[in-house]
């Protein structure tokens, strides 16, 4: 027997409609007979089932085929039960856990060790930043990395999202792109992740006056001897906070040198095409 169908015959995990109607009923069959019958005439729930088919289909991206196989009223109470039991954020959270494992970018893909949906965002996180990785190089400053521990100051809105997932920062806010902006114009924003746990840390210094804050993944405020740092990467994060230029200048900085790069190439490949066409040998027909 499959492992699926063990689970659908275990008795823990069968819910049926019928029993649950029954005892609204008096556990008498003409009343539930009337009560389901009554359900599946409902227009405001006709309406209701096209509603839900449709976020199936574009919020969970459930196929058409798929959908078209479950009845409507059990539709009904497959939505209730996965907007009211599970969630509606951490199913979507699921799907995205779903799809790192199966590209193999889940560090921690022993599946029974997991016991609820914080765990499963915090290897997303991890995931997210396998794979964004190439992608937001030249986004951020590395300042330290190894198989455990990477610290890294974000240049950009987007990388400040991409590894500030999983916190409540504002700066890794999703709609407010102006409190990463105010933070990173003022100051020097830090964030330290643990790459075996998916603990984060962030840090900011104001530059106007060299106050150093430190922020858990909840948005609380604490003091650096609760981050339960180690001495190295500590030492790493002073060092870096003796710097006094901020997060927008360092992008500054990084977008000019980049385009005086891409300005040179482009003339240094103008001037080796202009050569080669001079000391090529001129055919003249006759």
């Amino acid at each position: 027997m499959s492992r699926i169908k063990e689970l659908k015959n275990d008795e823990k995990n069968i819910i049926n409609i019928i029993d649950l109607l029954s005892i609204l009923c008096v556990k008498k069959t003409k009343y539930v007979e009337t009560l389901m019958r009554i359900i599946k005439n409902e227009k405001k729930h006709k309406q209701h089932i096209k509603e839900i088919k449709k976020f199936l289909n574009d919020e969970l991206n459930i196929s058409e085929e798929d959908i078209k196989n479950i009845p409507e009223d059990h539709l009904l109470f497959y939505h209730t039960f996965m907007e009211n039991m599970i969630g509606i954020d951490d199913l979507k959270s699921f799907q995205r856990f779903c799809e790192y494992n199966e590209k193999n970018l889940i560090p921690k893909n022993d599946l029974s060790t997991y016991k609820n949906f914080s765990q499963i965002k915090s290897s997303i996180s991890l995931a997210e930043i396998k794979e964004y990785e190439k992608e937001l190089e030249g986004q951020i400053v590395v300042l330290f990395k190894d198989e455990e521990w990477l610290i890294l100051k974000p240049l950009t809105h987007q990388s400040s999202k991409k590894y500030g997932s999983n916190t409540k920062w504002c700066t890794a806010s999703e709609d407010a792109p102006q409190y990463f902006e105010d933070y990173s114009r003022n100051g020097m924003l830090i964030y330290i992740i643990n790459m075996k746990t998916g603990k984060k840390t962030a840090v900011h210094k104001l530059l106007r006056n060299n106050s150093v804050t430190y922020w858990s993944q909840l948005d609380k405020k604490i003091e650096q001897s609760e981050t339960n740092l180690p001495f190295h990467i500590i030492n790493v994060l002073q060092k870096s906070l003796k710097e006094n230029i901020s997060n927008n200048s360092l992008l500054n900085k990084k977008t000019t040198v980049n385009h005086q790069s891409t300005v040179r190439k482009r003339i240094k490949f103008r001037n080796n095409d202009h050569t080669d066409m001079t000391n090529s040998p001129i055919k003249i027909k006759r």
